[in-house]
């Protein structure tokens, strides 16, 4: 599927290459290739501790990697690709890497509990020279539901909004939890691609067993999924691990192969790929039309359009400043919008917290403070970001389409008949490839549409900016007032601190919304900037070449453009 892609744009660039040596697309398509080509698929582990994850993934790379006989449990979050380099790189919360040459003792030391260095690591990077894995895949190992604190699990939400396959890893030995059943429906909320459900040990059973516990997962996992078809695989990861070519692990691996090349994830990429390459290949039959447009005008009209040209560059820098001022009415228009919900969640949210106070009854009202009442207000504030991101998106995008409708307007009215109308699909669409002054893609398809939507603000925000971990415990007061006053003199005394600590957390996440909003609307407005000057200078360049061909009656005019060429390439 990607090959055939790779080559047909390909083709596109070599006639373009030929025929629009001048062309504005060509490092454009040319990114597009490197996008493609270069497009990382990550598989994500999942599952509660002690599910065999690490032997799993050992059986992937065929390779005993990751400790796995081990009493504790892994602990950080692993990300293992190949590579021809061979080290272990630790990226702590502060941003600082630790490079290290490769060692199982090393890795040991830092990715699993009770190790010394634990809470500083953010993730770590595993490069090893794996020939058995293909050089764009990347494993992402996740520590056990149960291991997680707050920091890692909101770490871990940020990978599955981008795995072209999530592996859900169940012990087929033991009933599911409720614990599994509720991180797999916060999983379905933010996945991309495919989730594949794993009933690992079933070496530890017998085939009645075995048959008894493959129906009960599956009515299980059927009223969870609901409508959604999903495949369970039952497999021994220390059987895989010793024999590579044991049936129930490579219908497993044969599995994953086809989705890998054919499945959800891959389907949707290859979707703003080829919507990406669509919009290239409408701007150079745009380019075409508007040559040949300028081959059939008369002198007059040349010089007309020249001036007019002119004109607009003289007036670059006014047009500039209407437009700065515009859309930074525009992005405090989205702000308003987007903090009347977050005070409307906030009202709603404190309202709920005091109800749960009130009629709170029991004799453990420490734990509730401390620990049910900060998971309730974490949970609360991770369902508004689901829900509400892809309004917020649909404002930016409604900015960005009047931003290219206003820009297609004012060429149309000030070149008229020949107007170069390069932005009209240039900025089209959020799935559009931007390049920047430098040449680099700073939209790509992986940094930008995969992660779209609810992930995009949870991977955003992921340093604890929006999801912080949220904790009453340590009250001053509290433990005295537990002795001293009885419970509803407690509750009155206790509900004004909670109320201090929620508008906290609200003023971080309007300030955090506001960061994001400010800065996709900077990225629009660069975006515009850089497309003015684009659209001025390339009209420019068009007529004076025309112009300079008519003059120079000895110079041989500009390679023949047959617009047919172009349409040939697409059928």
């Amino acid at each position: 599927m990607q090959s055939n892609f790779i080559q047909e744009v390909e083709a596109v660039l070599h006639l373009i290459k030929k025929k629009l040596p001048n062309s504005n697309c060509q490092q454009a398509l040319k990114d597009l290739v490197v996008d493609v080509a270069q497009d990382q698929q990550l598989i994500t582990v999942l599952g509660e501790f002690k599910r065999g994850k690490s032997t799993l993934i050992n059986a992937f790379i065929q390779e005993p990697l990751l400790p796995s006989d081990v009493t504790p449990t892994t602990a950080t979050i692993n990300i293992i690709s190949h590579s021809e380099e061979t080290d272990i790189q630790v990226v702590k919360h502060t941003g600082e890497v630790e490079e290290h040459r490769f060692s199982r003792d090393i890795l040991q030391n830092y990715t699993f509990e009770g190790a010394e260095e634990l809470e500083k690591v953010h993730h770590i990077n595993i490069r090893l020279n794996l020939q058995q894995l293909h050089e764009k895949l990347v494993i992402v190992d996740t520590p056990g539901v149960g291991d997680l604190n707050e920091h890692r699990l909101d770490v871990t939400y940020s990978y599955i909004p981008r795995s072209n396959l999530v592996l859900f890893v169940f012990d087929a030995t033991t009933p599911i939890r409720r614990t599994e059943i509720e991180y797999l429906e916060e999983v379905l909320k933010l996945k991309f691609g495919e989730i594949i459900f794993i009933a690992n040990f079933i070496d530890r059973l017998d085939d009645d067993e075995l048959e008894e516990t493959m129906e009960y997962m599956e009515a299980r996992l059927k009223k969870i999924m609901k409508d959604e078809p999903f495949q369970i695989f039952p497999i021994s990861s220390k059987m895989a691990l010793e024999n590579p070519q044991d049936p129930d692990f490579q219908r497993l691996l044969s599995y994953m192969i086809q989705q890998l090349e054919e499945g959800e994830a891959t389907k949707k990429k290859m979707a703003l790929y080829e919507n990406r390459f669509q919009h290239l290949y409408e701007f150079v039959k745009e380019e075409i039309e508007q040559i040949e447009q300028v081959r059939k005008a008369s002198d007059e009209e040349l010089t007309i359009a020249y001036r007019k040209i002119d004109e607009l560059k003289q007036r670059q820098e006014r047009d500039k400043e209407t437009l700065r001022q515009y859309m930074k009415d525009r992005q405090e228009e989205v702000i308003s919008l987007t903090w009347k919900s977050v005070d409307h969640f906030r009202n709603g949210l404190v309202e709920d917290v005091h109800e749960v106070i009130d009629m709170y009854d029991g004799p453990k009202f420490q734990n509730l403070i401390e620990k049910q009442i900060p998971s309730m207000i974490k949970n609360r504030l991770k369902n508004w970001v689901i829900t509400y991101t892809p309004q917020i998106e649909k404002l930016i995008y409604k900015l960005e389409k009047e931003v290219v409708e206003g820009f297609h307007t004012m060429f149309h009215q000030e070149i008229g008949a020949l107007r170069a109308s390069h932005a009209s699909n240039y900025l089209e669409g959020k799935a559009y490839h931007v390049q920047t002054r430098s040449g680099s893609s700073n939209m790509s398809v992986t940094a930008g549409m995969i992660t779209a939507g609810a992930g995009t603000i949870l991977i955003f925000l992921s340093g604890g900016l929006l999801l912080p971990i949220i904790t009453m415990a340590g009250f001053p007061f509290l433990n005295k007032f537990l002795s001293e006053k009885k419970l509803e003199a407690l509750k009155a005394d206790v509900i004004p601190h909670i109320d201090e600590e929620i508008d906290k957390i609200i003023d971080n996440l309007k300030s955090s919304t506001k960061q994001y909003i400010e800065d996709e609307v900077h990225h629009i407005h660069e975006k515009a900037i850089i497309r003015y000057e684009e659209m001025v200078k390339s009209s420019q360049l068009t007529l004076e070449e025309e112009m300079y061909v008519r003059k120079q009656t000895s110079v041989s005019a500009l390679p023949s453009i047959e617009l047919q060429d172009l349409l040939l390439m697409k059928k």
